[in-house]
């Protein structure tokens, strides 16, 4: 009788540790999806400052449209470089936030089309299961937009599910406010 007790002790000993092995090794998977959801986040937000602050120096046209039809808010960037000849532009950039094939989320495309190129410039997708893309543009101080000599504000707000269960009540925000001019 004794020996079945002992047995039975060990067991659920096993089963306690088995459990506590299998919860931590949820946990570490879901954390390191989660980062590198962050670093592909981050890492797309890099590229698109970098892309607004080329725009700002070389004297190109940004536009930004916000749209929230269906059932997520996502923006389009559209930085166009003017021929100087006249024309249309030589080199412009597309970054836009489209559903997936479920629509259950948002993919961050970003597309380089340059003038006289023989290849079709596609869309290349950055980053997956978003929530939400949103680009909006402020004047800094007490300037305006339409002001050339007022400062250009751009903030930057991505929301990202934290998993695969795309719960709208555990979102990731990753954010950016830069000043156009102010970037090297």
């Amino acid at each position: 009788m004794e020996m079945l007790v002992t047995l039975l002790i060990v067991a659920l000993l096993i089963a306690a540790v088995v459990e506590i092995l299998q919860n931590t090794g949820r946990q570490i998977g879901q954390m390191t999806g989660e980062m590198t959801q962050r670093a592909l986040i981050q890492s797309s937000l890099d590229k698109l400052m970098t892309d607004i602050s080329l725009a700002g120096k070389d004297q190109a046209i940004l536009q930004v449209t916000n749209d929230a039809s269906s059932w997520y808010e996502s923006s389009r960037v559209t930085i166009e470089w003017p021929d100087v000849q006249g024309g249309e532009a030589y080199k412009r950039i597309d970054w836009a936030a489209a559903p997936d094939q479920n629509e259950e989320g948002l993919i961050l495309y970003r597309r380089v089309k340059l003038k006289g190129s023989q290849e079709d410039a596609y869309f290349i997708p950055l980053c997956e299961n978003l929530y939400s893309f949103q680009v909006q543009l402020a004047a800094a101080g007490e300037g305006s937009l339409e002001d050339p000599n007022s400062q250009q504000m751009v903030d930057i707000v991505v929301e990202s599910y934290r998993d695969r269960n795309r719960d709208p009540e555990r979102l990731l925000v990753v954010s950016r406010t830069f000043c156009r001019e102010r970037l090297e």
